[in-house]
């Protein structure tokens, strides 16, 4: 049996439940007695600006610290003989790069206090633990100024945050990309893209030996589906990246699209093209229709997991981010799903 209350399944009431336990206690302890309610951002990108000043001692500190940004640096800095690289040079010569020196002033006056984001993420963790329990979450998340066009880099145990990347969409150094791209640069895509980053490092995408659309499809919307749990979003324009008018569109053409696909035999087409059309981040997804906004693929996905596991209340969430289950096709069958 499935149970609601006004609305709500049995599976999301409790995770909501969760959170207000949380929120009414502080959230001062999560189940493995890890304190809880926020997870600090360590500041590299404003430690490293006072460094040439420190003394010796608090030099080598420094260093001790950061290691796991020093190795992540070497390669960038194209140091190859690590055996006989001066720490301190390197550092520098990070320091004074163009990337650091156009980035670094206006991460310190856009993002001088992180303590909100770093509430949100603290209870992503708290309440991604409780969904997936299993989930290994970064040991530190360290704050740099990243020139990848990758904001969120897995060194070992540590995440690197190119805090730089999340500005605001009218962030005047954000003037070349494409406004659908600007709309992933607020702030507040920062939780939302570090979340989808441990979900996907923990179940990476596993292809069948004849992957399908509907495979990528499914295990996206597997992902999105503990992204929106875990942050307990309102809505679904600043998991997608969409904006209001765009996710109205959807709302108002499911229905075509959903047929669209199933009549031109996109689901279980095996071109990789199609699946990158209908999943990657896109001004549209133009394969179904001029006006659908990119990733529609991936939203279906997530109408699909969370009406599976609403008819499925036996199913563990983790369970849909196992290949066995995106790249069946008795998923789609026992969802029931019909726009």
């Amino acid at each position: 049996m499935n149970f609601y209350i006004n609305g709500l399944g049995m599976r999301q009431l409790c995770i909501m439940l969760l959170l207000c336990l949380c929120a009414g206690s502080g959230c001062r302890r999560n189940h493995t007695g890890e304190a809880a309610g926020k997870v600090a951002i360590e500041r590299f990108d404003v430690d490293i600006v006072g460094f040439q000043g420190l003394d010796s001692v608090s030099k080598e500190n420094f260093k001790a610290k950061y290691g796991p940004v020093i190795d992540f640096l070497l390669p960038v800095l194209s140091v190859s003989d690590t055996n006989n690289i001066n720490i301190d040079s390197l550092i520098a010569v990070y320091a004074n790069s163009r990337g650091v020196a156009v980035f670094e002033p206006d991460v310190m006056r856009l993002l001088p206090n992180l303590d909100s984001l770093e509430r949100s993420i603290g209870m992503a963790k708290a309440v991604s633990r409780n969904i997936f329990p299993d989930i290994v979450w970064p040991n530190r998340l360290i704050g740099i100024v990243s020139t990848y066009n990758q904001s969120m880099i897995f060194n070992d145990s540590v995440l690197l945050v190119g805090l730089n990347h999340y500005l605001g969409r009218e962030y005047a150094g954000y003037g070349y990309f494409e406004p659908y791209q600007r709309r992933f640069k607020d702030s507040g895509q920062l939780p939302v893209r570090l979340m989808e980053s441990v979900i996907v490092k923990n179940y990476p995408y596993r292809n069948s030996s004849e992957p399908t659309a509907l495979s990528k499809m499914l295990y996206d919307g597997a992902v999105l589906w503990g992204i929106k749990q875990a942050l307990s979003l309102p809505d679904d324009t600043l998991l997608m990246g969409w904006t209001a008018e765009q996710k109205m569109w959807v709302d108002n053409n499911l229905e075509k699209v959903w047929h669209k696909m199933v009549e031109n035999k996109l689901l279980f087409s095996t071109n990789p093209s199609v699946a990158d059309r209908l999943t990657q981040v896109a001004p549209s997804a133009s394969l179904v229709h001029p006006e659908a906004p990119g990733r529609i693929g991936s939203y279906l996905g997530l109408l699909i997991v969370s009406r599976f596991l609403d008819n499925n209340p036996k199913t563990e969430p983790r369970q849909m981010l196992d290949s066995a289950m995106y790249n069946s096709l008795s998923t789609l069958v026992k969802s029931g799903f019909a726009p």
